[in-house]
Parts: C-alpha cells; sequence; structure tokens
C-alpha cells in the first residue's frame, strides 16, 4: 500500500537506502567465504607438498642396535646358551707361552648367536655372487636316497649301495702334491646376516656346517649348494657338565637308550637334505662314551654319512669307535679329526696366529684340518689369509677329499 503522508521523492530515497543497507551484510559475508576458500586453499597446497602432511607424525633419532649387539650373550629360542665352558675343552694352547690350561670361550657347536632378521627377504644379491669357478652342486636329494621318519625325510643309502657322502660331495678333481688343507665353518644359519657374509666371501672349497637351531635352512642349503659347498648337519651331544652346558632339547645323552638317541638323530637329519656328514655340537662326553658311540657311529655308517670329530678332548675315542663301526659289507665309515679349532678365542690376532699353526701341520703331516665358528672376525680374517695361500705352496681341498685321503683302503 502506498503512503501518502511521505512526499513521492522522499519515498524514492528511503526505498534506496533499505536497499543499500540490505546489500552490505551481503557483501560482507561473500567476501568472509571467499577469504576462507583462499586459505583453506593455500593450506591444502601446503600439505600437498609434505608427504606426511595431514598426518600426525614424529621425528625420533634410531640408533643401531644391532652394531651394541653382543651376539656372545644371546641365545636361540629353546636352548639354553652355554655359561660355562665344557671342562674336557680345556687344553694346553702352544700359542700361549706360559699359560698352563686355558678354557676354550667358544667349543665347537656352542650356540654362540641369535636369528638376525637384518638379512634382506631377496636371494639375488647372494645368488648373483656365485663364484666363476664353483662347480653347482644338487639342490634336492634324489628320490632313491630318502627315507621317511616321524620328523620328516632323512637321508639314506641307495639300493644300489651309493651313499649320501658320496653323491653329495664335490665331483673329484686333481689334487696336486704338497701341503693340503681342509676348512670347516660351523654355527651356519645361526646368524642370517653373517651366513650371507659367508657365502659371498669365502671359497666353495670351505665346508659348511648347518646349525641344527639355525633359521632358514632350506634357503640357505639352496643358496649353498648352488655355490658350490658342500655341507654338514651339527648333531647336540652331551658335554661334560650337562645340563649347566645344555646344546639343546633334542640333544643325545649318554645314558639315553638307542632307540631315544635314534630318535633324536632322526629330527637333526631332518632339518635340511643334501648333507655329506654329520659333526658334533659340544659332546665331549658323548665321544668318550663307547656304548653311545658305537650305536651313533653305526647308524651313521647305515646311512652312509660321514662323522666328523671336532673336539678338543683327549678323552675322545671317535677315531676307536669308528674303526669297530666300518663292516666289510658297508665299508668304512667316512671319517676325519679336527686338527686345530681356529676361533677358541675369536680375536683376530688369535683366529691369524692358529692359522699359522695349521699351515705348520699341512706341512708337517701333509694334510691338516681347521674348524671355527661361524663369525664376522673368522670369515674376515679367512679371507685375507686364503688370498695368499696358494702361493706359500698350500693346497685348500674340499672336505670330502680330505676324508677319501684319509680313510684306510679296502
Amino acid at each position: 500500500m502506498t503512503s501518502f503522508s511521505v512526499p513521492i521523492n522522499e519515498s524514492g530515497q528511503v526505498s534506496k537506502e533499505n536497499q543499500s543497507g540490505s546489500a552490505l551484510p551481503a557483501i560482507v559475508g561473500l567476501s568472509t567465504i571467499s577469504l576462507c576458500l583462499i586459505v583453506v586453499l593455500i593450506l591444502w597446497i601446503s600439505i600437498l607438498d609434505d608427504p606426511a602432511g595431514g598426518r600426525p607424525h614424529v621425528s625420533v633419532e634410531i640408533t643401531n642396535a644391532t652394531a651394541q649387539l653382543d651376539l656372545g650373550t644371546v641365545g636361540v629360542a629353546n636352548v639354553r646358551p652355554s655359561m660355562t665352558p665344557d671342562p674336557e675343552d680345556l687344553s694346553i694352547d702352544p700359542l700361549l707361552p706360559g699359560t698352563k690350561m686355558r678354557a676354550i670361550a667358544a667349543s665347537p657347536g656352542t650356540i654362540t648367536a641369535a636369528p638376525d632378521a637384518n638379512i634382506a627377504d631377496s636371494e639375488e644379491p647372494i645368488a648373483a655372487s656365485i663364484h666363476s669357478n664353483a662347480h653347482r652342486l644338487s639342490v634336492f636329494p634324489l628320490d632313491n636316497m630318502v627315507a621317511r621318519s616321524e620328523y620328516g625325510l632323512i637321508p639314506k643309502r641307495s639300493g644300489d649301495g651309493m651313499t649320501p657322502f658320496s653323491v653329495y660331495s664335490r665331483p673329484q678333481q686333481f689334487i696336486p702334491e704338497g701341503p693340503k688343507i681342509a676348512l670347516v665353518i660351523g654355527g651356519i644359519g645361526l646368524s642370517q646376516s653373517t651366513t650371507a657374509q659367508a657365502l659371498v666371501e669365502l671359497p666353495p672349497t670351505i665346508a659348511l656346517a648347518f646349525a641344527t637351531y639355525g633359521e632358514n635352512l632350506e634357503r640357505w642349503k639352496k643358496l649353498s649348494r648352488e655355490n658350490g659347498f658342500e655341507l654338514l648337519i651339527e648333531a647336540p651331544m652331551e658335554p661334560f657338565n650337562y645340563p649347566q652346558n645344555d646344546p639343546g632339547p633334542h640333544t643325545l645323552l649318554v645314558d639315553a637308550t638307542p632307540a631315544e638317541n635314534k630318535s633324536k638323530l632322526d629330527w637333526v637329519l631332518s632339518r635340511t637334505s643334501n648333507y655329506i656328514g654329520v659333526i658334533p655340537s659340544m659332546g665331549a662326553r658323548f665321544t668318550a662314551d663307547e656304548n653311545a658311540l658305537t650305536a651313533f657311529a653305526s647308524e651313521l655308517n647305515k646311512i652312509g654319512l660321514a662323522f666328523i670329530d671336532p673336539s678338543n678332548s683327549v678323552r675322545s675315542i671317535a677315531d676307536q669307535i669308528v674303526r669297530r663301526a666300518s663292516t666289510d659289507q658297508l665299508g668304512h665309515l667316512p671319517f676325519l679329526k679336527v686338527d686345530v679349532v681356529l676361533d677358541g678365542d675369536a680375536t683376530r690376532a688369535s683366529i691369524e696366529q692358529h692359522l699359522i699353526q695349521l699351515e705348520e701341520l699341512s706341512n708337517t703331516k701333509g694334510l691338516a684340518v681347521g674348524y671355527a665358528q661361524l663369525r664376522p672376525s673368522t670369515v674376515a680374517t679367512l679371507t685375507e689369509w686364503l688370498q695368499l695361500l696358494e702361493q706359500r705352496g698350500v693346497t685348500l681341498i674340499p672336505l670330502s677329499a680330505a676324508i677319501n685321503l684319509s680313510m684306510p683302503k679296502l
């Protein structure tokens, strides 16, 4: 309705004022919205430039815990680490003048390292490092040379008399005259990173002994055989101070029945395949007991596996028992006694001194056998020592060749 109390001209002015008054808030609102959109856009761009933008994150300093880890104090699952040395591993060390008795800090087969998860899952770096002069060895066991046990497949002689020792050994090659050395490295599979280092840096002439409680043994078996290494499997055996020193739940015991020890041995043998023999882990008391060792040696000869004795114990009667276990029907049990444990003291200087001793023995006896546990210091020292070994007139030969040279003729 038109207001007649207001002049016509004034009515028009009021209308314009009302319109301008209502438009001002709208303009302010639009400006505010636009400003908010610009701010949001700037924030969005800044967030996209930051890969962690929009997600809560914090910076934490990471230290290399592995470098500070003392592998000698770490145990393996279900295994009580050795806290004291086996009394029978006390021996006179000719390399330490004035020392009457010395405890071997890490006796052969002692579990001193836990599985290491720092190794990459990919096998390509190791597979690519296959030695150019290596003869690739079989990875899978022959069908006619496996038997089924309660724990899985274990090796056996074939129907025509072939043995795992002869079939899975490196091919026989010409061995020159002069001093010769064979080497065994034990504890393979306990440390994943050091096992990989050994496969890359050590020559395939060296035999590798797989730890019974090691990790990824099938993987390491495959890579080892592809690189041309001969393999052994470690069998935990009773030391003199058992159970203070406990090689683990599958330890072969002197007072156990032959059936009980046979069951434990089957478990050990089922851990992997394509090995040529067995080497004790600890075992000073077991290798000094006639009845227990006779049953063990007879079982190995029945299967066709070699027996390597790394014991420092003067009570070991392994060489005598092996001769008894050999029969006209089965032939000689392949056997070899270790001459020098290289890393009873795992320092570099001590390892080098024992390598010199091993070399001198090879010049005196013609053949010397060395044993060491898998450690970074051992691998590094051996690698350097081996580079000049041939120039000094000493030949590194496969373990199987050393066994064949040592076995009596039929």
